[in-house]
């Protein structure tokens, strides 16, 4: 699903405890197809099931975007790599908390 750009930089996303790039390009992809498939096929199924890589990614936005932003001892393909990553995650985040929400039939002022 990466090009050899994107890869390259998630491939220098800091070793930290429960964090590999593997896990990392593994979740990146399954919310993006899931994403995808929902945009699509317009499927209105709850999330559920991805709720373990929503929970990952949130953690994995939170600890890349903190590492990129405030610690000093990290060199400038690293914090490339963690701000990159971080965008990416929050991302996917908003795009599938978007579509999880256009099942929905809101009311509107017509409606009323």
């Amino acid at each position: 699903m990466f090009d050899p750009f994107a890869r390259g930089i998630i491939e220098n996303i800091p070793d930290l405890e429960g964090l590999t790039s593997d896990d990392t390009r593994r979740a990146l992809s399954r919310a993006y197809f899931a994403l995808m498939d929902r945009r699509i096929r317009g499927s209105d199924a709850p999330i559920g099931e991805l709720s373990a890589d929503t929970v990952f990614l949130r953690r994995l936005a939170n600890t890349l975007e903190a590492r990129a932003v405030f610690d000093t001892d990290v060199g400038p393909e690293e914090r490339r790599a963690s701000a990159f990553v971080a965008a990416e995650a929050l991302s996917l985040l908003a795009g599938l908390r978007a579509v999880s929400y256009t099942h929905l039939t809101l009311p509107t002022i017509y409606s009323v």
